[in-house]
């Protein structure tokens, strides 16, 4: 088999209802010199069977019987990849057909770049879409409050394998380890985001309870990051902005006004952006 250009790491946990659709878009991409990775993370219902009726020798199967999360089978999926890049999937989601190409074009063109990620369009299980997420492209402006959270989305990453490997995840923060991993990482790394979406990101329906753990983990992140640095006295004011978004978050959700307080969940889009996700998301249906 040729070695490909990029390792593509996909984990997943009970997703026999969109894993199919997952797959198709990675098999849909414009970009053809990849593997895919996949790693059944201890899954109790079908999602084995679907991912067994691909006959297709770029996709690797590794079927787990015990859930260790994502932050684990990642650093798995990373010791096994063979491509020069490493791409982020996740199994109820689903990839622009250009999105790897775009971004090896850019990590070509940007030697300098690490990681890169780009766009999304949040969408209902269904298909229906509920808004996007443009962050800001430049590492300076991705990089410009740390301790609050870095605008980099991880199912849209995409970086050059050794480093993944030399940082790697910690398991310890299930939830938050793509923030944990910029986190420990941003002082001598460099990061960007494509302006253009890139990827279809599935959210059926906000969990308080999700975020609040996401929050959780991630304030013991940024927490033990500032001890590592000397910088505890900043400890207080992080627990203290983690909370106010927890509460934020409980009080969108609590009203039903999720998208409408929660803005930088799901901005508008235009009839064009919208036209192009509808083709998208027929093209990878079951």
């Amino acid at each position: 088999m040729i070695k490909p250009l990029v390792s593509v790491g996909l984990q997943f946990f009970n997703n026999d209802q969109t894993l199919e659709s997952a797959i198709r878009s990675i098999r849909q991409q414009s970009f053809t010199e990849w593997e895919l990775i996949v790693h059944d993370d201890g899954s109790r219902d079908r999602s084995a069977d679907v991912v067994r009726r691909f006959q297709d020798p770029r996709i690797r199967f590794f079927p787990e019987s015990v859930n260790r999360q994502r932050p684990y089978r990642l650093n798995q999926s990373l010791e096994l990849a063979r491509g020069q890049f490493y791409a982020v999937m996740d199994g109820d989601d689903v990839a622009y057909p250009d999105r790897l190409k775009k971004q090896v074009q850019f990590l070509t063109q940007n030697p300098d770049v690490d990681l890169v990620g780009g766009g999304m369009m949040v969408f209902k299980g269904d298909g229906i879409p509920i808004g996007k997420r443009t962050p800001q492209v430049q590492h300076e402006q991705i990089c410009r409050k740390p301790w609050a959270g870095f605008p980099l989305a991880q199912p849209t990453f995409m970086g050059r394998i050794g480093w993944f490997r030399l940082h790697k995840y910690c398991a310890s923060f299930p939830l938050a380890e793509d923030q944990d991993l910029l986190l420990r990482s941003y002082r001598n790394s460099r990061f960007a985001n494509l302006p253009e979406i890139v990827m279809g990101y599935r959210e059926k329906c906000l969990s308080w309870m999700k975020l609040a753990k996401g929050r959780s983990y991630l304030t013991r992140a940024v927490c033990r990051q500032l001890k590592f640095e000397e910088r505890a006295r900043l400890i207080p004011s992080v627990i203290l902005l983690q909370a106010l978004k927890s509460a934020a978050d409980g009080i969108s959700i609590v009203t039903g006004l999720n998208y409408e307080l929660l803005r930088h969940r799901a901005a508008a889009t235009t009839e064009e952006e919208r036209q192009q996700w509808r083709q998208v998301y027929q093209s990878v249906s079951p």
